[in-house]
């Protein structure tokens, strides 16, 4: 959805998939000057890989909070 060119926002492709207020919201986050690739991470691990058991750890401590 982002410029792989330069760091903008595709805001015609945005428009094409999400509706108004959802276009502005995405528009609205800043993205990166240095074009950084993309990676994967998980936050709910120290070694940042996901795992269904980790996944199932995140489901249940929000169901009780939430």
């Amino acid at each position: 959805m982002a410029d792989l060119e330069r760091p903008t926002w595709n805001e015609g492709l945005i428009q094409n998939f999400f509706l108004e207020k959802e276009v502005d919201s995405i528009l609205s986050i800043p993205l990166s000057l240095f074009l950084p690739p993309d990676s994967l991470i998980w936050i709910a691990e120290k070694n940042r890989v996901f795992t269904t058991k980790s996944a199932y750890h995140v489901v249940r401590s929000c169901s009780e909070v939430c």
